[in-house]
């Protein structure tokens, strides 16, 4: 499948008509088979963007196909036409403005009758027949099968598929025999693939009557309608409205269409084309051909390329110095509208008018006669507009329509002499009429030189316009005198040879400051060139060289002084090294072609220590305390020298806020860095000071404020168990660290809280925190005064300079613990007796171990106490004995209170109640230890004793064992309480009164 792009290398399809240049003919033309072939030139035809093409298979043999040969004219005949054509549009030349006839032209500028019988019967050897040959003897006509026409031209044709149409073209280039070729220009026909662009063209008559020949995309029709056109002769005007492109085409397009409008040209045949290939670039076609007016409509600054050289007609302020045919050339409402301007013109000058371009330009100054929008000067061209809108009814007025021929010549006040760059030279240009007329010729001169296009104009008086300049460069320039022409009178034209040769300029300067001019700034050099005996001003640039410094060379460029013939610049040379001794300037110009310098100028400065700015930059620009920052110190030159420049000596940064010196640092090239560590929540105002050194002077920057932010702080608890024993010493650590890099560590002060049974309270002092890794410390709280129950602990980070506070998440501490209750809570014994207690042991916080009993009597109490039983696990109860010592007696006899009269019976009546409580309490509530509680305490109480009491009368009696003592006796019970892991322990007192 064929697309834009792909079609160039994929086929080879002819475009309307395609020209080659070979060798000549030799008389006897072998086989076309047995001779060497030559490429005959095949122009692409370009697809738009949205086409492509699709290979439909071969054309079928038999199909008809109609070609179109350019006849190739001989060189000598070519040279010939060139010769006619500028003729026919010089007014003094016997040839202006005679046309000829399609016949006349055939006659000496078409093919010889021998070159086309040599053709015509080379190509009826190939079986094609030859239908016609056009009247100026340019085109022949071909018939054929296309069996033919591949066999003739060594092509295949096949039929491609273009958006839903079916065309034919060559799929590879054509050749000819070299020996026939040279008789060829160009062949038409090959391909009905249509063109990019639609072509409209149009015939205009001498009464204003337009005919359409042809409209369409295939170029082939329009170039085809032109030449038919052209052939036929009856319409002096030819109109081409098109929006093709020059990159539409190929050379070989150009080629054709060139000849083709030179016929025309010939002929009389004015042809105007619509300048607007627009957006898509490149040049118009055939607009850009130099034999067209090319007219645009609507305005563009697309890319232009051209594709003619430069004709002599078009010069005028504002074209490019590219030496190309530059178009548009004007201007105007709509291609009718120029057409119709041009039929009433051809009208009232009875005659053809050819190529008017040559007028147009002529006319250029002419006021009111064109227009641009940005209302320049008339006879400016610019490229979006050409020499601008055009005023048809002015044109039409000033248009010349004289047949009386004309004669200009052109002197100068040099008289051929050499002159002196910027020396005034008039011009001069008479007029001369060839016939005589009862007036004289009238309207203006134009001058101009092929290099600067017009230089001047000047309104023709008494058959003289004279023109003075002053602004030639040097060289030899040979001026053209253009005579506009009027009603009467055709315009001519005359040229003169003038040299300008180079001068020779002064210098004067000056420098200031001139002395102690600080390094690293600039001395300013005003220089001064004049041109002697000069109406102009020098041009280019001037220079200072410092003397003895490498690459100490300053130029600027000359601006002129108004109204004379100076010029002036300023040159900022940098000051070097300090040094007392003067350096020297020395001051030239360049010179260019117009002139040259000499005798240059030496002026003298001295310099001093140059003046610097030093200035900070942070890096982070907000930091947090503690981190890393660094500061930057920069030393510039505070002056206006440019370049590079070197420091050295150092930088000392000062805290100002703390009055620290930082660090002092080297300077290497410019710069000096030092990594420092600022506190937070503190205003630090950073100071940098350069020492300065044998070139600079020192300075000192501006305060640089930095307040670092407080780090963030992240406080986590723990402690060495979340559930033990009220009384075990727990241990709280506070891990205090943070997450940012830095080079330290918080510091400062922990303290621990306890929350429990709803009441805060703080747990000591507050602990100090000890490094603990990088950018982490610890604080430690132990504690073995934590009641039993649930605590809720934390621990709140206070801060230090370069962190702020923070708190830690509440920890969960469980202690538990018992408890042991007496009943009774105190015992009265006699000497003697045994008494018991039941200890009661009470669970707190979930205690579940055991408790391991022990009991310490006083010391010489002579008694004794026992648990039963020893341990106790999971709560419960035991018993407590407490056995006390009766006083030991000797007697001799018994007395009468030896027991008293209820002695037995306290033993015995104490344990009788015993008895009867028992059985008269309901069974149910038989429960020990409840009733053993309550037996121990019938037993214990009043007077009835549980026990034995060793007693003695007075008479006779020796006591040898006073038992136990008298009064209050404290008993130790020491508990131990063990959840299998940690031991807790407890001691409680107990009270017995002997009595």
């Amino acid at each position: 499948m064929l697309t834009p792009h792909s079609l160039r290398g994929r086929l080879r399809i002819a475009s309307p008509f395609v020209f080659a240049s070979v060798c000549l003919l030799a008389l006897s033309v072998p086989a076309a088979s047995q001779t060497p072939r030559v490429v005959v030139a095949a122009p692409e035809i370009r697809l738009s963007a949205a086409d492509s093409a699709v290979d439909a298979g071969p054309v079928p043999v038999s199909q008809p196909l109609r070609l179109t040969l350019r006849l190739n004219p001989s060189a000598d005949r070519t040279a010939a036409l060139d010769q006619l054509l500028a003729a026919q549009i010089t007014s003094s030349s016997p040839s202006y403005h005679q046309w000829l006839t399609p016949q006349q032209f055939a006659a000496s500028y078409g093919a010889t009758e021998d070159q086309i019988a040599t053709a015509t019967s080379w190509f009826q050897s190939q079986g094609l027949t030859v239908e016609s040959v056009s009247p100026a003897k340019t085109w022949l006509v071909l018939s054929g099968t296309a069996a033919q026409v591949q066999r003739a031209f060594a092509v295949s044709l096949r039929n491609y598929a273009i958006s839903g149409a079916s065309y034919y073209a060559n799929s590879d280039t054509p050749t000819m025999p070299r020996a026939v070729a040279s008789l060829v220009a160009g062949v038409s026909g090959l391909s009905s693939i249509p063109s990019v662009a639609t072509t409209s063209v149009s015939s205009v008559g001498v009464m204003g009557k337009a005919t359409v020949l042809a409209v369409g995309a295939s170029s082939a029709d329009a170039l085809s309608a032109a030449a038919s056109a052209i052939d036929d002769n009856s319409s002096p005007i030819l109109a081409i409205s098109t929006s093709a492109c020059s990159i539409d085409l190929t050379q070989a397009d150009y080629d054709n269409y060139r000849a083709l409008f030179r016929q025309a040209s010939a002929q009389g045949i004015t042809v105007l084309a619509t300048s607007s290939c627009g957006a898509r670039g490149s040049g118009s076609f055939p607009a850009s051909l130099s034999e067209v007016t090319a007219l645009t409509i609507a305005p563009t600054t697309a890319t232009f390329a051209a594709i003619d050289p430069r004709p002599s007609w078009q010069s005028a302020a504002g074209l490019p110095t590219d030496g190309s045919r530059d178009e548009p050339d004007l201007t105007t409402s709509s291609l009718a509208d120029f057409a119709n301007a041009m039929v009433t013109i051809l009208q009232q000058s009875g005659g053809r008018q050819g190529n008017i371009n040559s007028t147009l330009y002529a006319l250029a100054k002419t006021p009111d006669l064109y227009t641009q929008p940005d209302d320049a000067p008339a006879g400016t061209w610019e490229p979006a507009t050409g020499l601008g809108t055009v005023n048809l009814q002015t044109l039409i007025k000033v248009y010349p329509r004289g047949v009386n021929g004309t004669t200009t010549t052109l002197t100068s006040s040099s008289n051929g002499s050499s002159v002196g760059y910027g020396t005034s030279v008039t011009l001069t240009a008479t007029v001369s009429a060839s016939t005589s007329a009862s007036t004289g010729p009238t309207g203006t001169v134009t001058f101009s030189t092929a290099s600067q296009g017009t230089i001047g104009t000047a309104a023709l008086t008494n058959g003289t316009a004279t023109l003075t300049v002053g602004n030639l460069n040097v060289g030899t320039y040979l001026i053209t005198a253009g005579y506009s022409g009027d009603s009467n009178y055709a315009a001519s034209s005359g040229t003169t040879s003038v040299t300008v040769t180079t001068v020779t300029a002064t210098v004067a300067a000056t420098i200031s400051p001139a002395s102690n001019v600080p390094y690293g700034s600039t001395a300013t050099v005003t220089a001064t060139v004049s041109l002697p005996n000069s109406g102009a001003a020098p041009s280019g640039t001037v220079s200072a060289q410092i003397e003895g410094i490498t690459g100490a060379l300053y130029t600027a460029t000359l601006s002129p002084n108004p109204g004379g013939n100076t010029a002036t610049a300023n040159i900022n040379v940098n000051a070097p090294t300090p040094s007392t001794t003067p350096y020297t300037v020395q001051v030239t110009c360049a010179g260019n072609q117009n002139f040259q310098c000499q005798a240059p100028q030496n002026l003298t400065f001295t310099t001093a220590k140059g003046n610097t700015t030093t200035t900070i930059s942070l890096s982070p620009a907000a930091p947090q305390a503690g981190q890393p920052v660094t500061i930057t110190a920069t030393v510039n030159n505070n002056g206006n020298g440019t370049g590079t420049y070197t420091f050295s000596g150092s930088i000392t940064f000062v805290d100002t806020s703390t009055g620290k010196t930082l660090a002092t640092v080297p300077v290497g090239t410019n710069q000096a860095a030092t990594s420092q560590t600022l506190s937070g929540n503190v205003q630090h105002n950073i100071v940098a000071t350069y020492s300065g050194d044998a070139n600079w002077k020192g300075s000192t920057s501006t305060p640089q404020a930095v307040t670092p932010t407080l780090l963030p702080a992240t406080v986590s608890l723990t402690a060495n168990s979340s559930k033990t024993l009220a009384g075990v010493n727990v241990v709280f650590t506070a891990t205090v660290y943070t997450t940012v890099t830095n080079t330290v560590g918080p510091t400062g002060t922990v303290t621990f809280y306890d929350t429990f049974n709803g009441s805060v309270v703080q747990l000591g002092v507050p602990s100090a925190v000890t490094p603990n890794g990088p950018n982490q410390s610890i604080a430690i709280f132990s504690t073995t005064g934590l009641q039993a129950g649930t605590h809720s602990v934390y621990a709140i980070y206070n801060g230090d300079a370069n962190f702020s506070s923070a708190t830690a998440l509440p920890y969960s501490l469980m202690l538990s613990d018992f408890t042991l209750s007496m009943v009774p809570q105190t015992l009265t014994l006699q000497p003697g007796q045994t008494g018991q207690a039941v200890i009661l042991a009470g669970l707190v916080g979930g205690f579940n171990g055991s408790v391991s009993l022990g009991c310490t009597p006083p010391s010489s109490s002579e008694t004794t106490c026992s648990f039963n039983p020893v341990i106790l696990t999971g709560g419960g109860s035991t018993t407590l004995t407490i056995v006390t010592t009766a006083p030991v007696v000797q007697t001799s006899h018994r007395g009468p209170g030896h027991s008293g009269p209820f002695g037995g019976w306290n033993a015995f009546a104490g344990s009788t109640l015993a008895v009867l409580v028992w059985f008269v309490t309901p069974r149910r509530r038989r429960m020990l230890p409840g009733v053993m509680l309550l037996l121990a305490t019938v037993c214990l109480s009043s007077s009835i004793g549980c026990g034995r009491v060793k007693s003695s009368g007075s008479g006779g009696t020796t006591i040898t064992d006073p038992g136990t003592p008298l009064g209050t006796q404290i008993y130790t019970i020491t508990a131990a309480g063990s959840d299998g892991v940690n031991t807790v322990r407890h001691t409680y007192q107990y009270q017995v009164t002997i009595q």
